[in-house]
């Protein structure tokens, strides 16, 4: 676990954002990387629950709460207070396929089902899986996978949302030994 104390001790503080009339005029990163220490309270302040909701990814009286990838996030929220974005890469890819592009537009549902966010300010989750995978590509961490060997085979994704992506990027470097359908498809 973080730091016991964490959520007491830091307060939230969400990444920088670059100032509408400023972000208009380029098509530039508006979201701006906070300092590694920042980002490491913010990690502190995960409490690690027994039963964290904010990975739950249920659907409650007609609200998502939760993570739909399931992402390990209080696992991840620990490596990033520890400092070790390596290791936090790890844990992240373990759900989520593409968290370059959810660490950028992904609603949070983990936040809102934040037990920090009970009586206080949530933990910084999408933000600090925005940092994960930045750190990833600027130390080199993220490369191409390819399967090793190739069927001859071709197979047609539909689709060119996360789902399809998913899809097709699974098949394409043989990470699941079969894909399923969800129950009801």
């Amino acid at each position: 676990m973080g730091k016991p104390t964490g959520f007491l001790d830091y307060e939230r503080r969400a990444n920088p954002v670059r100032p509408p009339l400023e972000r208009v005029k380029d098509w530039e990163e508006f979201h701006l990387p906070a300092p590694e220490d920042q980002r490491r309270e913010q990690g502190a302040r995960c409490m690690n629950c027994g039963v964290p909701f904010c990975q739950a990814g249920v659907q409650f009286e007609g609200k998502q709460l939760g993570c739909p990838l399931h992402n390990l996030i209080p696992e991840w929220n620990d490596s990033v207070m520890g400092g070790n974005f390596a290791h936090a890469l790890t844990r992240l890819l373990k759900t989520n396929n593409f968290p370059e592009f959810t660490g950028r537009v992904c609603p949070a549902f983990c936040e809102q089902a934040c037990t920090c966010g009970l009586y206080g300010d949530a933990v910084t989750v999408h933000d600090n899986e925005l940092s994960i995978i930045e750190y990833a590509f600027s130390h080199h961490l993220m490369e191409p996978r390819f399967s090793p060997h190739s069927s001859g085979k071709n197979v047609a994704v539909v689709g060119s949302g996360p789902a399809g992506l998913a899809v097709a990027e699974a098949t394409a470097s043989r990470w699941l030994k079969s894909v399923r359908c969800p129950a009801g498809f």
